[in-house]
């Protein structure tokens, strides 16, 4: 009776997961192809995107400016327009392809690392997810950076459940691949992976049953020419070294100079007006502007101000960067706040904070306090998904925060929430036996 009363109940559960999932391609159809098709929606990033793309594929002489983003989206997009004689329909169905299988890369992680469940439940979010969905309208990197990262994270763990070296080391290579391939979209997916690396080293409880040295080294093997290749040519275009892209140190001044929201650059050496600010950074009151007499890639002037201001200022620079923390939970993120979809946006976002992260934060508390005062270890498991967490306040701490970068990290949460509330569902399970 009892096998048959579980058996009932994951089936129920299997229906809710299907339901979300067709519900959640429903609303993507609808908002990738009627409500928001991607050639209405050209302005700012998403503009540079579509102009970046054509460069690439039509033989224009590409100069520093192509430097400022990394270049894996926008040859994403320039390939498919290429392969389907321009136009934005091929696009728009890449887009919905890469959106929609996002929740299943994710339920797929989630049932790796903890079962059936937190599976059904992790992609039942994240196909409902309206963040996900919104972003899916936009010609931005988020969505092709989620669908690579979750496609990394699931290799990764088919290489640390590997039975044998062989296996481990293709999944490994593989993983490795699409790393380097992710890292060309944006790199700070490189951050994330160090301190993976570092878990999966350090923890025993991962060593006892995986091939860790192996699958860190076919990672690196698999990863290291897409980053190498993508360093030499960005330091070549921008005359300056440069990792994947020459925007790093131009994100760690928009955090680290004084309360300036808005940065104008007048490039007098190879012409050009350039002009950036952050919506996350004005939220936050950071409403000064500058300008200055260099192009934003010019990494070396950039990362000296940066420097030079917070070594002068060093209690400020602290306080912004832990503002930064903030910022990626209490603003909203850029453009849906500046279109028609702002409302849902907002919506996405109180979702977020109140079914996703008050119980990973009161789980991770909860966990910790239980580690000091009973001496009971955080999981393995859980660790490996702290560890990207960790990589992105990091990184935060470091440029500056925006719930738009956080977005790219939040299938992590996703995962650690599903957890939390299949943890609850068996303790109460457990009471009411």
């Amino acid at each position: 009776m009892g096998n048959k009363k579980v058996w009932c109940w994951r089936n129920f559960f299997i229906a809710l997961a299907v339901l979300a999932y067709l519900a959640g391609l429903i609303w993507r159809f609808e908002f990738i192809f009627v409500h928001h098709p991607l050639s209405n929606y050209l302005y700012s990033d998403m503009q540079s995107y579509s102009n970046e793309a054509q460069r690439f594929f039509s033989g224009s002489q590409l100069n520093a400016s192509d430097t400022l983003y990394p270049p894996g989206t926008s040859l994403i997009f320039g390939l498919v327009q290429h392969l389907t004689n321009g136009g934005w329909v091929g696009v728009e169905i890449l887009m919905f392809a890469l959106s929609a299988s996002v929740p299943l890369l994710i339920a797929a992680c989630a049932y790796k690392l903890y079962g059936l469940s937190v599976g059904l439940l992790a992609g039942s979010f994240a196909s409902l997810y309206p963040s996900f969905i919104v972003f899916s309208g936009f010609l931005l990197s988020e969505i092709p950076y989620i669908f690579f990262q979750a496609l990394a994270f699931l290799l990764l763990l088919m290489a640390l459940g590997a039975a044998t070296r062989r296996q481990a080391l293709w999944w490994g290579l593989a993983c490795g691949l699409v790393l380097g391939w992710t890292a060309m979209i944006r790199p700070t997916i490189l951050l994330a992976t160090l301190l993976l690396a570092v878990v999966i080293v350090s923890l025993k409880s991962i060593k006892k049953h995986a091939f860790v040295w192996p699958i860190v080294l076919a990672v690196f093997v698999g990863a290291i020419p897409f980053i190498i290749g993508t360093s030499a040519w960005c330091s070549r275009l921008s005359d300056q070294f440069c990792t994947i892209s020459s925007n790093g140190p131009l994100n760690i001044l928009q955090g680290h100079y004084d309360h300036v929201g808005h940065f104008n650059f007048n490039d007098t050496k190879n012409g050009g007006v350039y002009s950036f600010g952050s919506p996350a950074t004005l939220q936050l009151g950071y409403n000064d502007s500058v300008t200055l007499p260099w192009g934003p890639y010019d990494n070396r002037d950039n990362l000296n101000l940066a420097k030079t201001w917070s070594f002068s200022h060093p209690a400020q620079a602290l306080t912004m960067s832990f503002e930064h923390i903030v910022g990626l939970f209490v603003t909203t993120p850029w453009p849906p706040s500046n279109t028609t979809d702002r409302h849902l946006i907002r919506i996405s976002e109180w979702l977020f904070r109140i079914v996703v992260l008050l119980p990973v934060g009161a789980y991770i508390i909860w966990r910790f306090i239980q580690r000091l005062y009973r001496k009971i270890k955080i999981s393995a498991n859980d660790w490996l998904l702290l560890a990207p967490i960790l990589g992105l306040f990091l990184l935060t701490l470091i440029t500056y925060g925006d719930p738009r970068y956080r977005l790219s990290f939040d299938m992590f949460f996703i995962i650690l929430a599903a957890r939390v509330y299949e943890s609850v569902l068996k303790w109460l399970k457990t009471e009411h036996a």
